[in-house]
């Protein structure tokens, strides 16, 4: 299914850096702390101890995922929240170092995300890079959030593949609002 017609969209705003005094932590969503060992409470970082995390399962359950946060989580409404996705019409490699191919920019709302196109499961391992930085921190001084061993979860989930969305608008490279997800091979989440 191609985008919407009445997707034409001008490319998303720019983001701006924020002082930290000023972020918005009021519609954080109720964490019950004591599944964790909370490393900082805002931004919300912390992991679950280690013996609900092995007995788990294949599939962490979300009320002991870890949780990484560089911020407040935002609020979004899934009536109002708006997608930004840039179709490149032509390959890089047709265009010098100079310049980039033209980027045509549309919206999707959350409806038409989760209902337009194709569905993908995927199941993936998420791992924070500080993961077991702990015991790195007892050989030498390190920087960052010094988390043990539970900063990795497991989950399964369903959406529309990035490469469904480019392939149905003939676009060889999709951009989203947050980066280039490149030339597409295979199932991307959007």
């Amino acid at each position: 299914m191609d985008l919407p017609s009445h997707s034409d969209a001008l490319p998303p705003p720019e983001h701006h850096r924020v002082n930290e005094a000023d972020l918005d932590y009021a519609h954080e969503p109720a964490w019950i702390e004591s599944n964790f060992l909370v490393h900082c409470p805002k931004p919300f970082n912390a992991e679950p101890p280690l013996p609900p995390l092995i007995h788990a399962g294949e599939i962490t359950p979300t009320d002991i995922f870890f949780k990484r946060n560089h911020g407040p989580i935002p609020d979004i409404s899934l009536i109002h929240h708006q997608v930004y996705i840039g179709l490149q019409q032509s390959s890089r490699q047709q265009h010098d170092k100079e310049s980039s191919p033209p980027v045509c920019w549309k919206t999707l709302s959350m409806q038409d995300i989760m209902t337009r196109w194709p569905k993908v499961t995927v199941t993936a391992t998420l791992q924070c890079a500080g993961n077991r930085r702990d015991g790195l921190a007892a050989v030498k001084e390190v920087k960052g959030v010094i988390w043990q061993s539970g900063a990795i979860s497991t989950v399964s989930a369903e959406n529309s593949s990035a490469q469904s969305i480019s392939k149905k608008n003939n676009s060889p490279t999709l951009i989203t609002s947050l980066g280039v997800l490149g030339d597409l091979v295979g199932p991307s989440i959007v």
